[in-house]
């Protein structure tokens, strides 16, 4: 399932200074005809992370990184994927989230995760009777137990 374009369209509708607010450390005052505070991206004193409401771009100086939406400046700050980007976006927005069936691909699509899933928890259970893998994961520096084993 995809996320609609109906919930794309009211994301990107939306103002990105509510997320640049929300991700800004001190949050963003207005200079001129822009915004600037600290950076999300970095450690600061001085702002350097700017927002154009006119152009619907924004920037950070301290690292050159900069964008056009908010899925962007959710992507640089959480250093997820897009499709997080926007389900985050949809959550900092309070916007309800609607989902699209794609066709045959979903099936196929949920057919690969359950194999997936199958696969992770043979290789679980493999991993939890494996006295060399153990030793392996100790040696690298982890403690052995239920949770490592579920990670690994």
């Amino acid at each position: 399932m995809r996320i609609s374009d109906k919930t794309v369209a009211e994301i990107y509708d939306r103002d990105i200074l509510e997320i640049a607010q929300y991700y800004a450390p001190g949050g963003m005052r207005k200079a001129g005809n822009t915004y600037e505070g600290l950076s999300p991206l970095t450690t600061e004193k001085t702002p350097s992370f700017k927002y154009s409401p006119q152009k619907a771009i924004w920037k950070c100086f301290s690292t050159g990184i900069g964008g056009k939406s908010s899925a962007d400046l959710i992507m640089a700050c959480e250093g997820i994927l897009y499709r997080e980007a926007l389900l985050k976006a949809a959550e900092i927005f309070r916007i309800p989230v609607e989902y699209e069936a794609t066709g045959e691909n979903d099936l196929l699509i949920d057919e690969i995760h359950a194999l997936l899933e199958r696969a992770a928890k043979f290789y679980q259970a493999r991993l939890a009777r494996s006295v060399e893998a153990q030793a392996f994961i100790k040696g690298r520096g982890y403690e052995w137990d239920g949770e490592t084993c579920a990670k690994y």
